[in-house]
Parts: structure tokens; sequence; C-alpha cells
């Protein structure tokens, strides 16, 4: 697969970075405006617009959450009785951590649905005021469902995660009566994860970028026996090596988001090898940094160790890695099992 990103889209990309660096809020939202306002076709670029969106989140070192926004906007697009509850109050999306395992229980009662289980949410420091986008079931039937965190038959309890802005949020639900509004059939739950697999991929692809730009500029600027430590072997071939990854990731998540399967989402086997290999290159690259870098790469406060603990969490959403292996062996067993039947 072979093509190039229009003057268009390096356009929006160029944008999105210096929205990112300004960190202007205002700006920052307006960049999911109409993102997902027609539901794509084969040859639309909303996914790819979205990705590019997501990298440029990754190439700034400010606690921007792009793959959840775009997520939760993709959900109101598909859904669109949906929006006025997202409208309401603020939403973080449970399927981040979630995935396609351990979906609630639902029941239906006389005029509201109850909701019984435990859920864990990645969410903002403010979270505790708003409500969860979470999976549930109901007998063989999933259901997407608006739950708050806070109230009666709720208890939630916080712990901090290595990212400084975001806390873990362990939800249990106790028989909380839940609007029928406010919960929707959904049978798209792979093609979100697809999704926010490939979104994740494209910030780690931008964290590894602004990786592999800050340590030019370190091995340019900084001097050892009088002269760049750039001109020493070893670390030209560091800087090499990092430049070889980022490029390998770069083309994965880009061909990754040139080609869906029709509903905006990413091909669920693309998007499960896109997670693998964005897992597998992006950690050696921070952790090379943070050795080029010496002690200041060593310094919790500073940009490279922010990114570094943004890397780690990345890498931890969107299912594990067992479920991730398991979607693309399941993926190549049917093209064999297709193959055999030729």
């Amino acid at each position: 697969m072979h093509f190039t990103l229009g003057s268009d889209l390096v356009a929006l990309r160029e944008h999105a970075l210096k929205t990112f660096r300004d960190a202007a809020p205002s700006a920052e939202h307006s960049l999911y405006d109409d993102l997902w306002a027609a539901s794509p076709v084969p040859d639309d670029d909303s996914l790819l617009r979205a990705a590019l969106i997501a990298e440029a989140a990754g190439a700034s070192s400010g606690p921007f959450h792009p793959g959840e926004r775009i997520a939760l906007a993709w959900i109101a697009a598909r859904h669109p009785g949906l929006r006025p509850v997202l409208e309401s109050a603020p939403h973080v999306l449970a399927a981040v951590c979630q995935g396609t395992d351990g979906a609630l229980e639902i029941r239906r009662g006389a005029a509201t649905f109850a909701v019984d289980g435990t859920f864990r949410v990645l969410a903002p420091d403010t979270a505790a005021a708003g409500n969860a986008l979470v999976l549930a079931a109901h007998r063989r039937r999933r259901f997407l469902v608006s739950v708050p965190l806070a109230g009666r038959g709720v208890q939630v309890t916080a712990s901090r995660t290595v990212q400084p802005d975001r806390q873990l949020l362990t939800v249990t639900l106790d028989q909380v009566g839940i609007p029928e509004h406010q919960a929707l059939s959904w049978d798209a739950e792979r093609a979100l994860v697809s999704l926010g697999q490939v979104l994740a991929a494209a910030e780690l692809l931008g964290i590894m970028q602004w990786t592999l730009d800050a340590c030019v500029d370190r091995a340019r600027s900084r001097e050892q026996f009088g002269r760049p430590i750039g001109a020493f072997q070893s670390v030209a071939h560091t800087c090499a090596d990092m430049l070889c990854a980022v490029e390998l990731s770069r083309s994965m998540v880009y061909a990754a988001a040139a080609r869906h399967d029709g509903s905006g989402a990413p091909e669920a086997h693309t998007a499960a090898v896109t997670r693998i290999l964005l897992r597998h290159e992006s950690l050696p690259v921070l952790t090379e940094a943070v050795q080029l870098f010496g002690a200041d790469g060593l310094r919790w406060s500073g940009d490279l160790h922010r990114q570094l603990r943004r890397c780690q969490v990345l890498r931890s959403l969107w299912g594990t890695p067992a479920s991730t292996t398991d979607d693309v062996i399941e993926y190549l067993r049917g093209q064999a099992a297709a193959a055999a039947a030729e």
C-alpha cells in the first residue's frame, strides 16, 4: 500500500501541532469539530485525520488525551440519541481500560435499567463529578451505558498512576438505576477497541517523534571532550536506530488509519498489529533517550520523563497484549482456512 499525505492533511497536522503546543483548550476542542460529521465511506479520510491529531498531541508534552475525546465523538456520531447525554455531563470512556472484557450486568426494570458490577476507568482528577461510558451486557445483548461516578449505590476507589494528571478509578455499582435513554444497544465494541488502538498508537508515534527530536537537539548542543556528543559514533548510531523505529512505526500507523472497514474504524487485525508494533517499538526509544540525556533524563518533572510516563500508560490501554495477539492469530487462522478452501 502506497500513499502520500495531501497538502490539506499536512496542514491539519501542523495546525494540530501548534494548537497542542500553545495549550489552548478552546482551539483544541475545535480540532474535533466535524471529525465524524458524516458516516465515513471507504474513501473518506476521517480516520487518518483523527490519527494525525492524536500524533500531534503525542508530539507535545502537555496533558492531552485526544484518543478518548475522538472515540467519544465517534460514538456520538453513530448514536445521535446518546449525544444529549454526553453533552449533559463530562464523560470518560471506561472501554479504554475495559476493552472487550468485563462488561457489567444490566437488567431492565419498570422504567429504568439496573446496573451491577465493577469496572476501571482512567480519568482526570475532576472526573468524580461526571459520568463514565461503559459496556454492559444483558443475556447476549450488549449495551453502552452512561453511569454516574458518584451517588447512591456507587463506590469509587481512586489510585494514582505514573501520569500526573490521570488517576485510575475502580468503580463498583450496586443496582444503580439508569434511565432508559442512557443505555443504548451497542454492537460495535470491536470497532471501538480497534479505533482506540490505532489512536493510542498514533499518540505513541507522536511521543516517539518528540523524543527523537529532543535527542537530536541534545546531541548537537551537549559537548564532551570539546565537541558535540553527536560526533561520537555510539550516540549517532543510537539516534539512527531511533529514526528507524519512528519511521517504521509511522508507516504502520498511517497504513492502519488510511484504510478502514467502512464504519470509520480500522480493520480489527490491522489495528491489533499496529498496537503490537507500537507497544514494542516505543519504550526502547524512550529508554535510550533517558540514557542519552544522562542525569537530566532522570528528573521526574522533566519533559522527557513525563513523556516516558505517558508512553507507559498508553502501552497498557485498549486490551491486554494477550488479547491483542489473539485477535491477530484469529485473523491469520481465518485467512489460512479460506486459502485451504479455495
